[in-house]
């Protein structure tokens, strides 16, 4: 049976968090709103969970074109709208501050400057027009923006405003709209958890628990619900008030996350319950794979089955380092018994700290961006897409370049049935950062 919310169109979330604005001191910082979309992003774009197409940007990340400026958000915004099908879903999380003045709400990026807001900061009447004109039958608005202790001015907290509340709310048609607090009230932070207390707990019901009928899957309704009675209760505890508003007008059910159904230990290889992991036995593993011949590998499967034990049992983040590490400083001799490892690293590179990791690892990427562009066969260049599709969140602009390039010069890649899923997301990323004519030859190419 078909779930009520269709995997068949595309999902693509816009997640913005600002710490930091950098060009008007009189605008004070905010402590946890990058963290939260951080974590949000590795939620969303998990492909068991929520298979999103998710751009993140946020006031520490190292790539000019990702940071919260008002010319890169509204980019991103009007893409997010403009690129949309009438079978796709749309989602855009905002955590920074909001601010009325002389009767205009406004969403402020890192770059914006109070005295000038009207050329500076984002009307929140053009991001709801601008994305009410997008054909995507499903879309959904979070805005975090009345923080507590971090305020316009760092003179008093600025709650959220009448006119404010109303501007989300009005003309809501076809939208499900989530603030993270009333008219009046303040948006809270959580320091024990490093988020604030609105997004904490709305990651915490996207993990899981905020599946209260145990079908698996978490709608927006849900999402809503669970993070309304925690933060009632964590409110109460502390002295304060803070209620998230919602308001649902969308036809049909707004699917944000699905659980992975989780392996039974019966369908677990039998190695791994057999032989307990070690870093030491993983390098050795790996040593003796990097010196074999192909025809000495392929009879000698029983390796590759004991590295997937190692790797999916224990501290899989600190074997996972390992694994990517040597598969580097090894490169094998032979392309054939890298192949055969490559799915491995595949499979770890979907971990969320392993995705961390590997943006401070510029060998590794290096290393996985050439792998993908030389890819010499089919079956490599899917495997070798689906790991780049996992670690898009991490790479530069120029790296994003470098593998369009690559697509483009390999047909080894385009021409891969298994790469074509990954294919799309890649692209779709490097979309803002090429001329569309470019754009458009690939995707013919790709057959789209």
């Amino acid at each position: 049976m078909e779930l009520p919310d269709s995997t068949t169109g595309h999902r693509r979330a816009l997640l913005v968090g600002i710490n930091h604005y950098y060009l008007d001191d009189t605008t004070g910082n905010l402590q946890y709103c990058v963290n939260d979309v951080v974590e949000l992003d590795e939620i969303l774009s998990d492909e068991l969970r929520g298979e999103f197409s998710t751009q993140l940007l946020h006031s520490e990340i190292d790539d000019i074109k990702r940071l919260p400026t008002r010319s890169n958000i509204m980019s991103w915004i009007s893409l997010l709208a403009n690129n949309s099908e009438s079978s796709d879903s749309v989602f855009l999380y905002f955590a920074g501050h909001g601010f009325e003045q002389e009767g205009v709400n406004y969403l402020l990026p890192a770059d914006s400057r109070r005295n000038v807001l009207s050329e500076t900061a984002i009307p929140l009447r053009w991001v709801k027009e601008t994305l009410s004109k997008s054909l995507a039958r499903k879309k959904f608005i979070i805005i975090d923006a009345c923080h507590s202790g971090s305020a316009i001015g760092r003179s008093q907290s600025v709650p959220m405003t009448r006119s404010f509340h109303e501007e989300m709310f009005s003309k809501a048609e076809g939208f499900a709209v989530l603030s993270s607090c009333r008219i009046g009230q303040l948006s809270y932070d959580y320091p024990e958890k490093n988020h604030g207390a609105f997004s904490y707990y709305l990651l915490e019901g996207l993990r899981g628990s905020a599946d209260s009928d145990g079908d698996s899957i978490i709608t927006v309704p849900d999402a809503n619900n669970y993070v309304a009675r925690k933060l009632h209760e964590w409110s109460l505890g502390r002295g304060v008030q803070q209620d998230p508003t919602f308001e649902y007008s969308v036809s049909g059910d707004f699917i944000f996350v699905r659980l992975p159904v989780k392996m039974s230990t019966k369908s677990k290889s039998d190695v791994t319950a057999k032989i307990p992991a070690t870093e030491d036995r993983i390098v050795n593993t790996l040593e003796e794979l990097s010196f074999m011949s192909f025809e000495e590998v392929q009879s000698q499967m029983q390796l590759f089955d004991r590295l997937r034990a190692y790797l999916f049992s224990g501290d899989k983040v600190r074997k996972g380092k390992t694994l990517l590490t040597r598969l580097v400083e090894t490169r094998f001799s032979d392309p054939e018994p890298k192949e055969l490892l490559m799915p491995i690293a595949a499979d770890i590179t979907e971990l969320k700290e392993i995705k961390k990791w590997l943006g401070n690892r510029l060998l590794i990427k290096r290393y996985f961006i050439m792998e993908f562009v030389t890819s010499g066969n089919f079956e490599y260049a899917g495997t070798m897409a689906h790991i780049i599709r996992n670690v898009l969140p991490t790479l530069t602009n120029n790296e994003l370049q470098e593998i369009f390039d690559g697509i483009e010069s390999n047909d080894q890649i385009y021409r891969s049935f298994k790469a074509r899923d990954d294919l799309l997301s890649i692209i779709d990323a490097v979309k803002s950062i090429i001329p569309i004519e470019r754009y458009r030859k690939l995707m013919e190419l790709l057959g789209f």
